[in-house]
């Protein structure tokens, strides 16, 4: 009987101990899990509101941007130009306008334009002769809009910002640093954070005649960020370089102007020390940091907003406190210890103890639950109703989030396009290539489009197509590669656009009748002289452009071992936009180009000019659609009005012939081993049009006698007396006839079948052959 009480007692004890030693391991672990749970869900929110901050980060500097080149292209710039280069009188205007008339116009316009922009602080027109004299300037000083007189105007070819402006091309935006604004090299109290863009105005022929600038003031953006972060979230904004703009304690804001500099990555996150490296290529990082003392969560995120320099960024850093997020956790687990030792205190109470520890456990865990269900909720409503649609997808491009704000952009229930492919939201021809878009993702290039602001086209579920800014973030969860987009629709402000050029015509209108009768007192005046020199304008104009067509073309022709290369261009008494340019590699590839400018005279030569420039900065890609497609943005971007240029880029490398055309002729093909002509047409639309247009390309394998050429239309489309147009038979018949023989003959005899044929009419376009023959 003693030994069987004994063996009792033992395995009670026993029981007892295996008791306390699993409910403290089952609490600890439910207390280690909820930290971890509620962790991942607080950097998962950081992760969302950095993305939503940050649009709203550099919203500002992308209408600056727009804002500046809108003003660039007003009439007066170059009216301005165009008379204090004439030595005072506009010769291309037909009221014979004065530099002093442009100028008055431009101050109605920069006023009106101040008055509708509460943000931007002032804008200015500066030349570049005189050390960078200000032309026109308006200020805002406080509620006052004031034009600057001409004796207070200042010279500011030194700042960095003109000296940025000044080295870039036609239709380029400098973006500058964003400095607390000085004034006569002194900072000024109170601080006001600047930035400033400056856009370059050139004559049509010539060097740069000065820059058009607008200063914003970006302190109202930074107060924007401080008041719009969640509760108890602490935001933090540096340049690229981690000095602060944005700091809870405004003294280590803007260091770096003041004379000490504070950076983020030096004095607080050292963690982040890397991102901030220039070679650098990653967008975001989450982290948990002791850097303080106090444990805090810490997401990161780099906000690009220069197009022409893509490694310029705004940093945006989110901290939360860990112990605020893990506050409810702590008491679980101090309720746990209590709880274990109420336990080892007294085994009467044992189930009691146990079943009311692990209920009070148990609510607590529910009410965290709770908790963390309605913080999710609440962050899931932000996402729902904010006025920017939010569209997640997969690596395969596949929706798998879709907020009520994209519905309403688009038109879908988020019902209707869950687990559709993205591309259902797309235009052609984006429509039918959007997967190869996505393989590409994985290539190291392409991740430069990530975080950056760009317009696109969408289409609704009603297929209208329209405009949208489009900002893309990538992010991982449960080792799945995830990207999110943030649209705007942006087809009201593109009409408000259009509007502020209606209203800036209206404004044009009205400063031309207030300056009227100083016109009139004029006409007279003038009328005769424009009348005497017209006739002698036009003919430089036409010598202008003939000489400005003729200087882009190059000297000497490559002499190659494998090629035999000859070429012509004659020049319609018009004066068209023909061009063809070379570019010979080290490893002896070379890339021949033939283009052809709409238009004629100094408007074509202004495109050619552009064309050569851009064809020597990107000859040497190995991919002649790449070319063609990169040409043809930065023709976009330059605003040139109803000028295009049509072209083909060839690549001769070996026996290799890698062909690409946009809107030029076919290229005819000898074959001397079959003594046929081969016709090789490449469709796709003029450069300057549709900068992501899919252009073709064609790989050609040449042997010993094979010959191609390459030409205008300026021969096919020739007219003769009878108006018969020669026409693409008897052109592909003319080369047919003498392919055997060597390039210069073969164009001899074109230009003098064409001479035939036109039997003395006018040339009505430029007319240009290349010829190439593999030895």
């Amino acid at each position: 009987m003693f030994k069987t009480t004994s063996a009792i007692y033992k395995m009670s004890i026993i029981s007892f101990v295996l008791f306390l030693i699993t409910a403290g391991t089952v609490g600890l672990i439910v207390y280690k899990a909820h930290n971890v749970a509620l962790v991942n869900q607080e950097v998962k929110n950081l992760g969302d509101e950095a993305i939503l901050m940050g649009i709203r980060l550099v919203s500002g500097i992308q209408t600056l941007r727009q804002d500046v080149l809108f003003l660039s292209k007003t009439p007066p710039i170059q009216g301005i130009l165009r008379a204090r280069m004439a030595g005072g009188i506009d010769p291309l205007d037909g009221d014979g306008s004065t530099e002093k008339l442009w100028r008055q116009r431009l101050m109605i316009i920069f006023t009106e334009f101040l008055q509708a922009k509460p943000g931007y602080t002032q804008i200015r027109y500066i030349g570049a002769a005189d050390e960078g004299r200000e032309i026109v300037r308006v200020d805002r000083k406080n509620d006052t809009l004031v034009v600057v007189p001409d004796k207070d105007l200042q010279k500011k070819l030194d700042q960095p910002y003109m000296q940025g402006a000044i080295q870039q091309k036609p239709g380029e935006v400098h973006i500058s640093d964003i400095t607390l604004n000085r004034e006569h090299g002194e900072v000024v109290e109170p601080h006001v954070p600047m930035v400033r863009v400056a856009v370059p105005v050139y004559p049509i022929d010539g060097e740069i005649f000065g820059v058009v600038v607008i200063n914003m003031d970006f302190g109202q953006t930074l107060k924007m960020m401080a008041g719009s972060a969640s509760e108890g979230v602490i935001p933090y904004v540096t340049n690229s370089a981690g000095d602060f703009l944005l700091h809870p304690d405004g003294i280590l804001a803007f260091g770096f102007d003041l004379g000490e500099r504070h950076r983020i990555q030096k004095e607080m996150f050292t963690e982040l020390a890397g991102l901030f490296e220039p070679s650098n290529r990653d967008i975001e990082m989450s982290l948990r940091s002791h850097a303080r003392g106090e444990p805090e969560v810490v997401h990161f995120l780099k906000k690009h907003f220069d197009p022409l320099l893509p490694e310029r960024y705004l940093g945006l850093t989110l901290v939360a406190s860990y112990q605020d997020i893990v506050a409810g956790s702590d008491t679980i687990g101090k309720r746990s210890v209590i709880i274990i030792f109420l336990l080892m205190a007294g085994g009467v109470l044992l189930v009691g103890v146990l079943a009311y520890g692990f209920r009070t456990m148990i609510q607590h865990v529910n009410d965290r639950n709770k908790a963390l269900h309605e913080s999710v909720e609440e962050h899931r409503s932000v996402v729902e109703n904010i006025a920017d649609g939010i569209i997640t997808i997969n690596e395969h491009g596949i929706i798998e989030s879709f907020n009520l704000a994209a519905e309403r952009v688009f038109g879908y229930t988020s019902a209707e396009v869950l687990g559709q492919n993205v591309n259902v939201l797309m235009p052609e021809p984006f429509h039918s290539e959007h997967d190869s878009y996505i393989a590409d993702y994985r290539n190291p290039g392409i991740k430069k489009i990530i975080g950056i602001e760009r317009e696109v086209s969408g289409r609704r579920k009603d297929g209208t197509v329209f405009p949208l800014e489009l900002s893309i973030g990538e992010f991982h969860m449960d080792d799945r590669r995830m990207f999110t987009g943030v649209v705007r629709d942006i087809t009201e402000r593109k009409q408000s656009e259009a509007e502020n050029e209606a209203q800036l015509v209206q404004v044009m209108e009205l400063s031309a009748k207030a300056l009227a009768e100083e016109r009139r007192a004029r006409e007279q005046e003038m009328a005769l002289s424009l009348c005497e020199t017209e006739n002698d304008r036009k003919t430089r104009e036409l010598e202008k452009a003939r000489q400005l067509q003729l200087s882009m073309l190059p000297k000497d022709v490559p002499v190659l071992a494998n090629l035999d290369i000859a070429v012509y261009m004659q020049t319609a008494s018009e004066v068209g936009g023909d061009y063809y340019d070379f570019k010979l590699e080290d490893d002896g590839t070379l890339t021949a180009a033939i283009g052809d400018a709409t238009g004629h005279g100094l408007r074509a030569g202004t495109m050619v000019a552009s064309t050569k420039s851009l064809f020597k900065a990107l000859a040497h890609d190995p991919e002649p659609v790449r070319i063609l497609q990169k040409t043809s943005k930065a023709l976009k971007e330059m605003g040139f009005r109803r000028l295009y240029m049509a072209m083909t880029i060839a690549k001769f490398k070996g026996h290799q012939l890698l062909l690409a055309a946009a809107g030029m002729p076919y290229t005819l093909v000898y074959r001397a081993a079959t003594g046929r002509v081969e016709e090789v047409i490449l469709k796709g639309m003029p450069l300057g049009m549709f900068p992501d247009f899919p252009y073709q390309r064609k790989d050609l394998s040449l042997n010993e006698g094979d010959t191609v050429l390459f030409m205008s239309d300026g021969l096919p489309e020739m007219f003769n007396e009878q108006n018969d147009m020669l026409g693409d038979e008897r052109t592909k018949t003319l080369f047919e006839e003498v392919a055997k023989r060597t390039p210069e003959q073969i164009i001899q005899h074109l230009v003098k079948a064409g001479k035939t044929w036109a039997n003395g009419r006018p040339q009505d376009d430029d007319m240009t052959f290349m010829v190439i023959k593999m030895k």
